[in-house]
């Protein structure tokens, strides 16, 4: 049985969700139209297509009345979760289940970040133990309002002017844990114990240490990936070399998503700014690398591809706004 919103009412119902749309239309004959769109660039690691899914289900949600009112009990498939999902926790594990049936190989976590209310910072996880299907879950992470304003100064966003798709990167994650090899068992165990670290240390408001676990994460995940994923691209490895070790002008660094290209999330050290860091690149052609068994010439790095943006902590999920006028480009 469904929850849904009927006037000022919950009840619940069995009907088809093509009986409430028609309801919503006025018409067992109309159709709905769902139109998507996004400034970002496809496989950008932003989790552009689980934020967008959601987006969709939450307006379909919305139009037919779709209400989880804290008591949502899908029997069918949530019977282990003890009837305790709330409006965002619906919305995110129905995102899952898009994205399963899309076959992208994501919904895991992007939509965690993006689509609860009240934005902020969230601890993505699953329930303990084996249990079928896998319930998405999170918790709120509460920051200094001070940590908030130095992690607004001090993150910077840059698109690496390469676009590459999850599940690609995805396939050797699965293909090595599939393998159990001691390696991906104990990374995966060390990515568990980073993530928590680093939820500890934005309560804390402790932005430096934050930094430090963004590559040792980055670093854990390309370990996942294994050779040949190119989960970290090679010039993209030799920009980080420059900005942390060389020059260290950034306190950590990180690949978005699954890695591979997409953006890259930069926490510059404090005092520094996007625009010392891109200088340092523009002149890194005159230092010298060694990477594994060759060196690498920067002057070869795509740095003018680069594209560098303002990132900021958000302060509001997702919002739906109904609109009864046509839509102009002003909208």
């Amino acid at each position: 049985d469904r929850k849904i919103l009927n006037g000022n009412k919950v009840e619940k119902s069995n009907k088809s969700l093509h009986y409430y749309l028609a309801k919503f239309l006025g018409s067992d004959d109309a159709g709905l139209e769902v139109v998507t769109t996004s400034l970002l660039p496809r496989g950008s690691g932003m989790g552009t297509s689980s934020i967008l899914g959601g987006c969709a289900l939450a307006a379909i949600q919305h139009c037919i009345g779709l209400k989880s009112d804290k008591t949502y009990n899908n029997k069918d498939n949530y019977d282990h979760y003890d009837n305790q999902m709330d409006d965002d926790r619906l919305l995110i594990n129905s995102v899952l289940r898009l994205e399963q049936l899309m076959g992208t190989g994501g919904g895991w976590q992007d939509q965690i970040g993006g689509l609860p209310s009240g934005g902020g910072a969230k601890f993505g996880f699953s329930d303990r133990g084996i249990s079928f299907p896998v319930i998405a879950n999170f918790e709120r992470i509460s920051i200094p309002i001070a940590a908030i304003q130095e992690l607004n100064d001090r993150l910077i966003l840059v698109f690496t002017g390469k676009s590459r798709l999850a599940r690609n990167v995805l396939r050797h994650v699965i293909n090595r844990w599939e393998q159990r090899g001691k390696e991906i068992v104990s990374t995966v165990e060390e990515l568990h114990k980073c993530a928590r670290k680093c939820a500890l240390a934005l309560k804390e408001g402790d932005i430096d240490t934050v930094g430090r676990l963004m590559s040792i994460y980055r670093k854990q995940k390309a370990t996942m990936a294994g050779k040949g994923s190119c989960a970290e691209p090679e010039y993209i490895k030799s920009a980080l070399e420059v900005l942390e070790e060389h020059n260290r002008v950034v306190e950590g660094a990180m690949m978005c998503g699954a890695g591979g290209g997409g953006f890259l999330a930069l926490l510059a050290i404090k005092g520094k700014t996007a625009e010392e860091i891109k200088a340092l690149l523009k002149t890194s052609d005159k230092i010298s690398l060694s990477s594994g068994n060759r060196d690498v010439k920067l002057s070869e790095a795509s740095w003018e591809k680069f594209t560098w943006h303002e990132c900021k902590v958000a302060n509001k999920g997702l919002t739906v706004r109904f609109q009864t006028n046509h839509i102009t480009d002003k909208d």
